[in-house]
């Protein structure tokens, strides 16, 4: 150990060196090390990123900077490989304390889930900028008031009229219930003088128009009109107003709010506030981008081009997407940090407890049996639960191999492949059974209620996963592995 190094500091120096005389399997994690340079570089990169994405409403190329911190990332991993490499308390036989294979398991995947955790820091630090300087509730507001401003300006050039279709039930099994809010009995509006649609349909497939209909009026039992409105909306980043009390209007409430109740405005003022929240949200780079010069002389491109909203829309919807980054899209980031971290946590612990060429034979195997089950399942035409029945066959294969370790007299490759694979396999079986149970029981899947049912019972099997993970690593793995190494080679 050279304690001479400069670039670490002395109160680690002397952590360093506790931890190998008292603890050397601790020592040779190097958890302490990652933790330091990972801060070390993680600070820096925070304030870089604060000093220059200032500004939400900008178009960052901030995929360049997330990229060159991958490969920091990755360099940084290597060095911690190298010196997590140079002294293995295991292969050496030295002394080990009870649990001291989970502790050493866990300072791998913390160490690992550190290194992995650095490319995120600059998209934390653009959601931390959006959140700093828009409100949830300033954004929704100020979209509807640019809709509902922009109506105003331009109400004698709105359309007033609405669009009318038929349907004709052709086969009923479900009974169609239309909302009361939005069936129409006695104030029908105007409607464009053109022969309507006609439409023969299931009555499966008229509750879902119904549910996203403007309006519904029901003839018979066998016919509805499905009324729809001109699109009165110019404005509408996706996902803006799911936390907030405050919504975004729909094209039903501006109608409500611009034709039938019409009051006429104070054009100046409004005309004003316009300008105001336009140069808002200017930013740099595209922003003030009108739409293509597609020839269409609609009223929504020419609301759209003449007060910029194509350029606002985007602009909110930038802010958006950074301020709801985490949030629309947390599940991804969080699944993805979990298995990267755990798949190359036990990769490392694999390769400190088995030999150099049981471990690569491991990898070698491990592929050719993804391609083998690949061209199993295509040539038969299998479904998702014959793919999990396979799955869990060949876990129990690994299981039995494994096992067999503890009687075994001489140490096979084959044997420690299966040992391998046994423990790889273990934290993702709760999740393969479950997906099972789920593939063998549901039979429409694309019901919400079925969909958030499953993604619950999914998140709860790999927690148990992970926990039958640790607690079965220092009892059960821990002693196959020290067997199967201390045996005499075949």
């Amino acid at each position: 150990m050279d304690n001479s190094r400069p670039y670490v500091p002395a109160f680690l120096k002397n952590i360093d060196r506790k931890l190998l005389l008292n603890n050397p399997s601790v020592w040779s994690a190097r958890t302490h090390l990652v933790l330091y340079f990972s801060v070390l570089f993680a600070v820096p990169l925070t304030l870089l990123c604060i000093l220059f994405y200032t500004d939400a409403r900008q178009n960052n190329d901030i995929e360049i900077l997330i990229g060159f911190v991958i490969i920091i990332a990755i360099v940084g991993f290597i060095f911690w490989l190298i010196y997590l490499l140079r002294f293995n308390v295991f292969k050496r036989f030295g002394n080990w304390e009870p649990w001291d294979g989970l502790r050493t398991f866990l300072l791998y995947f913390i160490s690992v889930l550190v290194i992995v955790a650095l490319p995120f820091i600059p998209i934390s630090v653009e959601t931390f900028t959006a959140n700093r300087q828009f409100s949830d509730v300033e954004l929704v507001q100020d979209v509807n008031e640019l809709n509902i401003n922009a109506n105003l300006l331009e109400h004698d050039r709105l359309p007033k009229q609405w669009t009318v279709d038929t349907f004709n039930i052709f086969k009923q099994t479900y009974e169609v219930v239309t909302p009361g809010d939005t069936i129409i009995n006695t104030d029908i509006p105007a409607v464009a003088e053109y022969q309507p649609h006609k439409f023969n349909i299931t009555d499966k497939e008229l509750i879902s128009r119904v549910e996203y209909a403007d309006s519904t009026l029901k003839i018979n039992d066998s016919t509805y009109f499905i009324f729809t409105l001109p699109n009165y909306v110019y404005v509408s980043p996706y996902n803006l107003d799911d936390e907030t009390a405050i919504k975004k209007l729909g094209k039903k409430e501006m109608y409500n709010a611009v034709i039938k109740n019409y009051t006429k405005p104070d054009v100046t003022k409004l005309t004003a506030r316009m300008k105001e929240l336009k140069n808002k949200y200017a930013s740099s780079g595209n922003d003030y981008y009108n739409g293509y010069d597609d020839g269409n002389n609609s009223f929504e491109t020419y609301i759209s081009k003449k007060y910029s909203l194509y350029a606002i829309n985007n602009t909110i919807e930038r802010v958006a997407q950074k301020k709801y980054r985490w949030h629309n899209d947390w599940s991804f980031i969080v699944h993805f940090m979990y298995y990267a971290t755990l798949i190359l946590s036990l990769l490392v612990f694999i390769f400190i407890h088995s030999t150099k060429k049981t471990f690569f034979l491991s990898v070698l195997v491990a592929v050719i049996l993804v391609i083998i089950t690949s061209l199993f399942i295509v040539m038969l035409g299998s479904n998702l639960k014959s793919f999990f029945i396979l799955m869990i066959l060949y876990f129990i294969a690994f299981a039995v191999i494994g096992f067999s370790v503890s009687a075994a007299k001489t140490r096979t490759v084959f044997q420690g492949i299966g040992l391998n694979f046994f423990l790889f396999a273990l934290p993702i079986m709760p999740f393969l059974l479950t997906s099972f149970y789920f593939e063998s029981i549901i039979k429409n899947e694309y019901e919400i209620d079925v969909y958030r049912s499953k993604m619950q019972y999914y998140i709860y099997a790999e927690i148990i996963g992970f926990i039958l993970l640790l607690i079965l690593i220092e009892p059960l793995f821990k002693k196959l592995y020290r067997n199967w190494y201390s045996l005499p080679q075949e």
